[in-house]
């Protein structure tokens, strides 16, 4: 009788990513590593004004340099009818106007909007040559008045970024029912009002952006090798909207990457660029960005200003919310931005909470700044942060502990879907089992600080509820979407009995090629070193959507799961004949199909071998094991937690110190427990750093102050604190594998949680909070009497 076979790489178990050693013994593979023969060199003139019209370009001194092929401009681009990028969220107003839609140029013609702007490419033979000509380039910019501040842009006398507008504010967006909160406003006894400031960061990846175009005159083709987080996407971006060459022409190959976090999940102007200058130049063109270059010609993330309000009774319970946000969109509309503060945003601003009535009003607003993007959490950390914020502040108000207040405003649990006040969908929860994980914790430390009074000790905590991996196609779409959220997988099982996954989705940190070798491995009995994890290529992998929104696991798992069961059924179906008798006989588990009741078997491999040879078949059985899917989900899913985080404020020096920091989330089922823990290390790092010390700073003419690695606040290991993890496990009901995404949702209790310790932290009647990054020099001034 066959053994089953090795099965070490089960679901639930802490399996270290299988794709680490090949990264340890440097085997890595990056863009900027390729070696194409014969590849020149691309680096781009930008705009030093935030706000400046071009009067002219001259590029004849830098076309005569040594080693310059070319010099192009907005004049070569948009006399071949080539386009602007893409955005994938138009979100109209309230009232059915469309978004005031102005995307991202690949070249700047006539007008710059922010500094970093694209205006003219240099083609050289070496880098070197390429800098030189640059300086070679006389750009003639009529600098004019610009605004940075997304407050200042709305007012009426405001700098226009886009002239023809006539307005800064590209929608008017609310959702939830603004009748039902006025009047409860009106027949509720506390009333409580805060304005919040989400700071504006940056996506910092050690590794820079990078892409090389090649054309290919011999059949018409085009292959752009990019460090992006969803090839398949960009390629039809390209097709569609910049390029504007059929999509069957455009190979996309991404490789590996480095880190992604969003930023690297949005359309550049350098990807159409290349391509386009290796058709007319007929050699393959490459670019990588500098540092300081990353900061003007990436995107930005964050940057809101929230008014909100809470209306609270008597016993303590909430009755209505009612937030209103300024959403700083920058110069332009990006891929994903201007869905971010608006559509992504109202998943998160009710929290586990159990509001009877909401209202949620965004306004897009663009200013002279480098666009913004998604960035991990994409408009739900910026939401969590008002929310929890407010439920602070309205504990303190009516002299209540912040942990009850919380607990007497909770949902219930279910393990059905429900809907919040604003209508949006949760699939499952267990709010008060995971707060209750942290209570003793939040107790004992409560003891001490009143032991310990003369220390500056503060206890914060926060809440969340997260909406991953997005929902049905259909209901994007009704919200602005023009991207669908289906997910493509292909399971190919060889003759041999090893298998090969391709994927739409791609893997750039998460740990894909392990967690896809435990769903194989528990489904088919494979081994790990038997499964082939194909990902990042437009021409190996037929269609998919890519890696953000924590959707990988749950809808590219999901049709991972549901393409072996047709395997495993169609082997039933072979096996059944193999050992003549009815196919409701055959059972199949660790790897054999065995007769139910007897000892008569065949393993995977026999199996396999046997659907790959003609003698033996039932029929109508079509050759092979190979099944593809395209799974679309019925739901998202609804990541849930609470935090805890524990500071120390120095006031002679404002230094602050992170004492503990303890994590209460339901993820859902774990497939593998390591990588969760490591994924949550990974999203407070980012959610810590936003509340310490990271901002993207910009004077009063939109110059950016911030723009390197010397001036921007990194966190680094060191400013980290231990964390604890606990978790309850409340299963998806709504995908076959019970899991829920996970990898952006410890960003978003993150700052919040850091900043309600921090309050608490501070002496009764001190200033109110600075905003975020809570940096030294400005928790010093909150201790000086008088500043």
């Amino acid at each position: 009788m066959p053994k089953p076979r090795s099965t070490r790489f089960q679901i639930g178990e802490p399996v270290p990513r299988y794709e680490d050693m090949r990264f340890l013994r440097g085997k890595g593979r990056y863009v900027d590593d390729l070696e194409l023969p014969g590849a020149a060199r691309a680096v781009f003139v930008r705009a030093q004004h935030g706000n400046a019209r071009i009067r002219g370009i001259d590029t004849s001194d830098a076309q005569d340099a040594p080693g310059v092929l070319a010099v192009l401009t907005a004049r070569d681009w948009y006399a071949e009818d080539k386009g602007r990028l893409s955005v994938m969220y138009a979100v109209p107003s309230t009232d059915g106007t469309p978004m005031r839609e102005r995307s991202r140029p690949v070249f700047a013609n006539e007008l710059v909007c922010h500094a970093g702007d694209p205006i003219a490419l240099v083609v050289a033979e070496t880098e070197h040559a390429a800098l030189d000509a640059v300086e070679r380039v006389i750009v003639d910019e009529d600098p004019r008045e610009a605004v940075a501040d997304v407050v200042t842009a709305v007012a009426p006398d405001a700098p226009l970024v886009h002239e023809d507008f006539g307005t800064n504010v590209a929608y008017d967006w609310e959702v939830g029912d603004r009748r039902a909160v006025n009047q409860r406003f009106q027949n509720t006894a506390h009333q409580v009002e805060l304005e919040v400031s989400n700071n504006r960061i940056y996506g910092f990846t050690i590794e820079p952006r990078s892409v090389v175009g090649r054309y290919d005159a011999a059949d018409d083709s085009y292959t752009l090798w990019s460090t992006t987080q969803m090839p398949h996407v960009i390629r039809d971006c390209l097709a569609e909207d910049s390029l504007r060459v059929p999509a069957h022409r455009i190979r996309v190959v991404a490789p590996d990457v480095g880190g992604g976090f969003g930023l690297k999940g949005s359309h550049f102007a350098e990807e159409a660029a290349v391509l386009w200058a290796s058709r007319r130049l007929g050699r393959a063109v490459r670019w990588t960005a500098t540092r300081t270059e990353s900061f003007v010609s990436d995107v930005h993330a964050r940057d809101q200003f929230a008014r909100a309000r809470l209306a609270v009774d008597d016993s303590g319970r909430v009755q209505a919310v009612d937030v209103d946000v300024l959403a700083n969109l920058g110069a332009y509309a990006s891929l994903f931005g201007a869905g971010c503060a608006s559509v992504f945003g109202s998943g998160a601003i009710c929290g586990p909470y159990d509001f009877p009535a909401a209202c949620f009003r965004v306004r897009g607003v663009y200013t002279h700044t480098v666009p913004t993007e998604a960035y991990r959490g994409a408009g739900m950390p910026e939401a969590t942060n008002v929310i929890e914020r407010l439920m602070e502040a309205a504990a303190r108000e009516l002299g209540m502990d912040p942990f009850e207040f919380r607990r007497r405003n909770l949902l219930e649990s279910h393990r059905e879907p429900i809907v919040n006040a604003l209508g949006v969908p949760h699939d499952s929860g267990s709010y008060i089992q995971t707060l209750d994980l942290l209570e003793q914790s939040y107790r004992q430390w409560r003891e001490r600080q009143c032991e310990e009074l003369s220390r500056n000790i503060g206890i914060g905590i926060a809440s969340y509820v997260m909406q991953a991996s997005g929902g049905p196609s259909r209901e994007g779409a009704g919200v602005g979407s023009r991207l669908s959220n289906w997910e493509h997988v292909r399971v190919s099982v060889h003759p041999g009995g090893q298998v090969t996954v391709s994927c739409g989705s791609h893997c750039h940190g998460q740990g894909h090629e392990t967690v896809f070798r435990q769903l194989i491995s528990t489904r088919l009995g494979c081994a790990p070193d038997e499964v082939e994890i194909v990902y990042g290529d437009t021409a190996k992998v037929h269609g998919g959507l890519g890696t953000y929104a924590s959707r990988a696991l749950v809808i590219a798992g999901s049709a991972i799961s549901e393409a072996s069961d047709r395997v495993i059924e169609k082997g039933r179906t072979l096996a059944a004949h193999m050992l003549e008798c009815a196919v409701p006989d055959v059972d199949f588990e660790d790897g054999v199909f065995r007769v139910v009741g007897t000892d008569r078997a065949l393993g995977f491999r026999d199996i396999a071998a046997a659907a790959y040879r003609g003698g033996d078949w039932p029929p109508g059985f079509a050759p092979g094991l190979d099944e593809t899917c395209y799974v679309d989900p019925s739901l998202g899913t609804t990541p849930s937690g609470f935090h805890l985080c524990v500071v120390e404020v120095d006031a002679e020096t404002g230094q602050l110190q992170l004492l503990d920091y303890l994590t209460a989330d339901d993820f859902g089922r774990i497939i593998n427990p390591l990588i969760v823990e490591g994924q949550v290390h990974g999203a407070l790092a980012q959610g810590l750093g936003q509340a310490l010390s990271e901002c993207c700073v910009y004077d009063g003419e939109a110059q950016l102050l911030s723009g390197s690695a010397m001036d921007y606040g990194i966190p680094r290991a060191a400013d980290m604190p231990d964390i604890s993890q606990r978790r309850t496990e409340t299963a998806a009901p709504c995908n076959p594998l019970g899991v829920k995404g996970m990898g952006e949702a410890c960003t978003l209790p993150a700052p919040p949680a850091l900043a309600n310790a921090l309050q608490d932290a501070l002496p009764a009647g001190s200033s109110p909070l600075p905003p975020m990054p809570f940096t030294a020099a400005r928790l010093w001034r909150m201790f000086q009497p008088g500043m």
